[in-house]
């Protein structure tokens, strides 16, 4: 029983010891300023190759005067468009309405299957990193 007692007495040490040494790390500089941001979605779609002037002028006024929309680049070149946007506020079903002009234009989303990256990739999931990161941030006291 006394090896039991002092075995958790020691693992408690360890664990306070582990979470005090993560809160000094979290603690030796500031959170960046993007974690007191509200995070943002991307929303890409290819249009057809019949926009006019008219189309891409009201497609612009619609996408600037819709609420929780934060940005859009229209490529005239390569028929595409990218909206970042709060999905809190807007769904990307509603852009993809917006964005068709209620129907009038085609749009699908772009496909980047082909695209591999190129070089080593991090063995560590994405996910992984984020979890990390956030409790990270909630512990910074600075």
């Amino acid at each position: 029983m006394k090896i039991i007692y002092s075995t958790l007495k020691v693992m408690a040490v360890a664990v306070l010891l582990m979470f005090v040494s993560f809160v000094v790390y979290a603690n030796l500089e500031p959170a960046p300023l993007h974690t007191y941001v509200k995070p943002i979605d991307l929303l890409i779609v290819d249009l057809p190759n019949t926009i006019n002037a008219q189309q891409e002028s009201q497609l612009a006024t619609t996408l600037n005067n819709t609420n929780g929309i934060t940005a859009n680049v229209l490529n005239t070149s390569i028929k595409r468009l990218s909206v970042t946007y709060h999905k809190d506020e807007v769904s990307a079903l509603e852009l993809k309405k917006l964005v068709s002009l209620n129907g009038t234009l085609l749009v699908k989303d772009s496909q980047f299957d082909n695209i591999a990256a190129a070089g080593p990739q991090c063995p560590v999931p994405m996910a992984w990193l984020q979890s990390f990161e956030n409790a990270k941030y909630a512990l910074c006291f600075r």
